[in-house]
Formats: structure tokens, C-alpha cells, sequence
């Protein structure tokens, strides 16, 4: 605790007057943008500490700056010790990028000391940054929620009035139910509706590049298209025909996606009547909080809220102690009193005054209810059963966004004939599946290609061209484009002999730079489950000196690298991946290849 220095931090101000004068304060009192705070224990008195200070690091998402700050003050004002000695808190701004970089092994250098605490948005953040395997080791601890915001549909109550007459009686409307009249052409102007004037039934929401509401809604979105819980959303879940066509259609419905919620509301607040919102901006999801906010203002047009999520995927500021080797047995304790502060009861019943609910998801009656367009109703977080659903969501969003070029390498050596357990098929059979399935995210203005390895499978080489590197729309092998070619191409592969590793890597290194393109993300994703046994190939050393001679950051390819299942070898292929910035996936257990090839395909278009 005591070693981490203090950084200013920006503040994000809140809408409210009272909030507003003890940001100011909390300036004013401590000269800097960051807070610095004394504390003392619940048995101790009102009295100023006398031991020497340890501070507290706790780095917090934006949109928790605004009202954890001033709480963050009251426990100071608290007088609060730890094993008798005082305690500060320095809160800084940490934004899910920084995040990333930060909560790992060994952080990367420019951002300071890692937090010792770390308050994300919400529980999606938490499984994006988990989804890369140096940030999992340093954040596989559970957390508690400290407050909670559900993801709301927002839109002029008349639209919800209409979309809510076309359901059975009683039955609210449900995202399905949108997607479903976003998909006609006639949108508003359909029958029984009849306001052609309305548009289009389209969505505006946060970016899914960026932000967790926007990772979040996609995530709701692959549930109501495939008939499956939001919180149950897993990669899988992205594979399956329905998710990949009616994502590509949710896509086209987005009339915008925007950095923050600011920027979202920003056209909503200068529109006059219903028709503008609908036809302009479209129904808006966002937080509960958010809507609060903005009808809490007076609007020319309100919104009412629907909630077709409950409160699956809410906002819900987990409480993160990670792991690392800098978090030592004081900060976790000096972390424990502040997260038991935090749930307190008094302290709770201040969540209501900013929009919030309750960790446990009870609203306070500042929430307002249907005068702002709320329900009152509890709506407690429900935590995922599958944490690879936003990773999958979020990869998907860039294939489906982002021009990408990537060529695949598949291991085909005798290991990849071995069942996988508790199945009657080979692995390699279980990894063309998973494989498979992301193909339908690429566009025709992609670029993919297929290769398979062994020994000798072409003359002296040890690799063969299935598919040649190039345009996904454009023909190739007879076939009329390179996805339809590639679904042929792995069925033909069949498991050979030995692994010729290293000289497969570099040739396709190599045609992937001779077949770079500008304004793509370049990519060689090398699938092995085993370790080089060409005795004549290469050297790993010969192979990693090659790749950072060609490694160019002004055109850069990077390889991500898959260890798949037991006998691979993750050490190498993280080497290989590293010397040009990639990454390494593992999976051990060959059942969960599906699991993790869609987000290491777009691991590296964040």
C-alpha cells in the first residue's frame, strides 16, 4: 500500500448540485484531482490518526468516478485504522485499455503501479480482460458487487406502448420482439403500428469495440436470436447459424455507436417530439442510471424504460482485488475494510441520490419510478455462467466491422487422430469444427487463407496450401469464394505424421507479409498440438531470429498462437507469438477449442 504513488486522475462531474459541491470539496481540500484520504477502524473514535499513513490504490472505470469519489471522502471522514494504523485511498482513473495493461504479471511500463483494488463497470469487463491469459492469472478471485445499474431499452412510451400491443396480454417486450420488427423494412410503419413517420426500427448503443454496455448488449442480442439467457451466452453461442446471420442484420440497424454515455443522449436531448428520437436516433440501450439522468433534466421528449434483461449483464461495479505480486497481506486487508464500508447500510442508501441501486439490486426512492420513466421493481445482478460470452461478442463485433487478413495454419500430425475424451471424434476433427464456425463473420472484403503441417506433405515441405491467401468474397479452386473453398478444404485434411513446426510457421509468416494489406489487421494463427520433430528444420532460435528481422511495426503481422491440448507445447508458441506481438491461447482440454478460436482470431483487431 504505502509504496504506490499517487496519480491525477480526471473527473467525470455529475448532473447533480449536491454531488457537484463535494466533487468540488474533494478538489479543493486536497490541491490535486486525486483524493487522498485518512481512515480509522469502526471501534476506534472520532480521533485523527497517529501512526504513519499507507495508501490504498484503487483504480475505478469513469463512470464510477462521479459517485464513488464522494463516498470515498466519508470514509475518510470515518476515521477508520487497520491493525491500528491509518489508511488512505488514492483513486485514480483506470479505463478497461488501462486496465488490461495494467492488471497482468508483469505490467506493461507508462501507467504507474498497478491498483491494489480495482472497481470495473460491471462483470463483462472483468471476462474481457480475463480474456487474455496474462491478465487471467492475476484476476481469478471472485468479486462483490458495490452497486448496480440494469441495461434498459430506452424509447418514447409510445413506442413501447406499440411494440407492447402487438404481445400477448401481460407479457412486456423483450429484445426478440425489436429485433424482430427491426428486421421488416416497413419498420414503425408496419401493421398495427402504422407511424411510417417513425422509420426504421433501429438501435443506438455504445461501442461493443470499446465499451461493456456495448460488448453487453451484443451478448443479449446472440441470446434472443438463439433462445438462450443472456448470462448463459457463451462463444459457442456465436458459432451457430442464427447468431451469425441475425448479428450481421443487428449490425445494420445500429444508427450510430458512441464512446460514452454523453455522446449517446447528446442527440436524444435536442430532439422535439417522439419522431425525431425514433427516426434519428432509434431506441436506446443504455443504463438505468443513464436514463435517470437524462429524464431528471426535463426533456422535451422523456424516455420510458423497458427491461428485457432483468438484471442480467447489469452494471453492477464489482469490487476486484487482484492477485498480483505488488497486492501484499495489508492492502488486502486495508481492501476488505473499504469494500465492507462500501456495503454498509448507510453507505448504500447514498447509491440512490446518483441514479444507482443497491448492491443487491433494490432501488432507493430517489430512482424516481415512473416518473422518470422507472420501475421500481428489484432487479438483483445475476452473475454469467459462461465468462468467454463477451470475449466471443466483442470479437465478433470487430470481424463483422474491421477489414482483417488471416491466414490459417493447421497442425494435421498423427497426435490430432487421438479421440477427445469423452467423445467418439479425433481432435483435429473437433478443432475444423470450431474453426468453421467463424468463417461466417468474415466479410467478402476479408482476406483468409488455409494451410495444413506435417512432414513432407508437398515435395521437401512440410506445410501445403489449401487455400491461397486472399479476398473471402473472390473465387478460388473452382470455388465462388474462399469461405465456401475453405469449408471443403477442411474436410479434406486428414492427420499425417510428424510435426514440422518451425519451417511451417516462417513460410507462412512470410506469404502473409508478401500478402499484406494496408488498413487490415494482418494476422497468422497457427493451431499445434504438438512440438516440433523435424530434425532438419530450423532451430527455434534460427526461427525467432527470423521472425523479428521481418516483424515491421509500421506493417506489422503478429501471430496468435494456439496450444491445443495436453502434449502442446505453450512455451514455444508464446515465444513465437511474442517476438511479433501476438499472443498464445491455450487448450488444454481439446472440448474447449470452440471456446477460444473466435477471440484469438480477433484477439489482436482491439
Amino acid at each position: 500500500m504505502g509504496r504506490h504513488s499517487q496519480r491525477a486522475a480526471p473527473w467525470q462531474l455529475n448532473r447533480e448540485p449536491l454531488l457537484l459541491v463535494g466533487l468540488i470539496l474533494a478538489m479543493l481540500a486536497a490541491g490535486l484531482a486525486t483524493v487522498r484520504l485518512v481512515s480509522s477502524s469502526p471501534s476506534s473514535a472520532q480521533a485523527a490518526c497517529t501512526t504513519p499513513s499507507a495508501t490504498l490504490s484503487v483504480g475505478a472505470d469513469p463512470s464510477a468516478l462521479p459517485w464513488l469519489t464522494p463516498l470515498a471522502q466519508s470514509y475518510s471522514q470515518a476515521n477508520r485504522t487497520v491493525d491500528g494504523g491509518c489508511v488512505s485511498v488514492a483513486l485514480r482513473r483506470l479505463t478497461l485499455s488501462e486496465a488490461q495493461q495494467a492488471l497482468q504479471p508483469v505490467p506493461l511500463p507508462g501507467l504507474g503501479s498497478p491498483p491494489d483494488v480495482w472497481v470495473p463497470e460491471s462483470m463483462t469487463a472483468v471476462s474481457l480482460v480475463r480474456a487474455r491469459p496474462q491478465n487471467a492469472r492475476v484476476l481469478g478471485v471472485p468479486a462483490t458487487p458495490i452497486a448496480t445499474s440494469p441495461i434498459v431499452l430506452a424509447a418514447p412510451a409510445e413506442a413501447l406502448r406499440a411494440v407492447a400491443a402487438r404481445l400477448p396480454p401481460g407479457r412486456n417486450p423483450r429484445l426478440g420482439d425489436l429485433l424482430a420488427l427491426a428486421r421488416s423494412p416497413a419498420g414503425w410503419g408496419q401493421r398495427g403500428i402504422d407511424r411510417p413517420d417513425w422509420g426504421r426500427v433501429r438501435f443506438s448503443t455504445l461501442d461493443p469495440g470499446s465499451t461493456t454496455l456495448g460488448v453487453s448488449l451484443l451478448v443479449a442480442a446472440a441470446g434472443a436470436l438463439t433462445g438462450t439467457p443472456a448470462r448463459e451466452v457463451r462463444a459457442a453461442t456465436f458459432g451457430t447459424v442464427e447468431a451469425k446471420q441475425g448479428l450481421l442484420g443487428f449490425v445494420r440497424t445500429l444508427s450510430g455507436v458512441r464512446p460514452d454515455s454523453a455522446a449517446l443522449f447528446a442527440p436524444v436531448e435536442k430532439a422535439t417530439t417522439a419522431a425525431e428520437v425514433l427516426s434519428r436516433v432509434g431506441v436506446l440501450a443504455a443504463y438505468e442510471k443513464d436514463v435517470w439522468r437524462y429524464n431528471g433534466d426535463s426533456p422535451a421528449v422523456v424516455l420510458q424504460a423497458a427491461y428485457p434483461l432483468g438484471g442480467q449483464l447489469a452494471a453492477d461495479y464489482p469490487f476486484v482485488v487482484p492477485s498480483g505480486s505488488w497486492v501484499d497481506a495489508a492492502d488486502r486487508k486495508a481492501a476488505a475494510d473499504f469494500r465492507d464500508w462500501l456495503l454498509s447500510p448507510d453507505v448504500q442508501a447514498r447509491l440512490g441520490a446518483t441514479g444507482l441501486r443497491l448492491a443487491n439490486g433494490t432501488a432507493g426512492p430517489e430512482l424516481g419510478g415512473s416518473e422518470r420513466g422507472l420501475t421500481v421493481t428489484p432487479l438483483a445482478p445475476e452473475p454469467l455462467t459462461a465468462a468467454d460470452g463477451p470475449p466471443a461478442a466483442r470479437s465478433a463485433w470487430r470481424l463483422v466491422t474491421q477489414r482483417v487478413s488471416v491466414l490459417a495454419l493447421f497442425d494435421v500430425s498423427g497426435s490430432m487422430a487421438e479421440p477427445v475424451p469423452g467423445g467418439r471424434r479425433s481432435k483435429l476433427e473437433v478443432a475444423k469444427a470450431a474453426a468453421q464456425t467463424s468463417l461466417g463473420f468474415f466479410d467478402g472484403q476479408d482476406a483468409i487463407g488455409l494451410w495444413e503441417f506435417s512432414r513432407t506433405l508437398d515435395g521437401p515441405k512440410d506445410y501445403r496450401v489449401l487455400v491461397p491467401l486472399g479476398l473471402a468474397g473472390a473465387p478460388v479452386n473452382g470455388f465462388p469464394d474462399r469461405r465456401v473453398a475453405s469449408v471443403a478444404a477442411y474436410r479434406t485434411m486428414a492427420p499425417r505424421t510428424a510435426t514440422g513446426l518451425y519451417d511451417s510457421v516462417l513460410a507462412g509468416y512470410q506469404n502473409t507479409l508478401a500478402n499484406y494489406r494496408k488498413g487490415y489487421i494482418n494476422t497468422l494463427v497457427v493451431l499445434s498440438d504438438g512440438r516440433n520433430e523435424d530434425p532438419g528444420s530450423l532451430s527455434l532460435q534460427a526461427l525467432l531470429t527470423e521472425l523479428k528481422r521481418r516483424y515491421d511495426p509500421a506493417r506489422p503481422v503478429h501471430i496468435v498462437a494456439l496450444a491445443y491440448g495436453a502434449d502442446a507445447d505453450p512455451v514455444v508458441l508464446g515465444q513465437i507469438a511474442k517476438v511479433t506481438d501476438g499472443l498464445r491461447f491455450n487448450s488444454v482440454d481439446p472440448r474447449d477449442i470452440g471456446r477460444v478460436f473466435l477471440t484469438a482470431v480477433a484477439a489482436l483487431t482491439g
